[in-house]
């Protein structure tokens, strides 16, 4: 999400450093979401000092319909979509769809319940799609 190698190197970095030094806050449940909830508030950090907005560069993972010609020209309108999105619900897009975490995990990381996000990434989905026609499968 950071689009820098050497930044992403440095954040990942922060986070198992702050995983060792606030080892003793993690109060059991999935350790992975612990560490993506580390992270996660390590790049809301990262974004809010640097006062930029995320960059994206994975549209083609959002599964295009195979059947279009125009597919670079798809990609760059899917792409200017999730630019205008808020950063919260781009931030669930990358994470569920991309990342591929459960919702179970991440409404452990956001703070949410499985069933709010489920509904939230099918609206963001649905409206996205409304704006794109049928050329994306959701």
């Amino acid at each position: 999400m950071v689009r820098d190698a050497e930044v992403c190197d440095d954040l990942t970095q922060n986070v198992f450093y702050k995983a060792m030094r606030y080892k003793h806050s993690y109060r059991g449940g999935k350790f992975v979401s612990w560490l993506f909830k580390i992270a996660r508030n390590l790049l809301a950090d990262y974004w809010q000092e640097k006062k930029k907005q995320y960059q994206f560069d994975a549209v083609e993972d959002l599964h295009l319909a195979e059947t279009s010609s125009n597919k670079q020209e798809i990609q760059d309108y899917v792409m200017a979509l999730l630019h205008k999105l808020p950063e919260a619900d781009r931030e669930l897009l990358v994470l569920h769809k991309l990342q591929g975490i459960q919702y179970e995990d991440l409404a452990e990381i956001m703070g949410s319940t499985a069933g709010a996000l489920k509904v939230k990434t099918h609206r963001i989905l649905k409206k996205m799609k409304t704006e794109l026609g049928d050329t994306m499968m959701v």
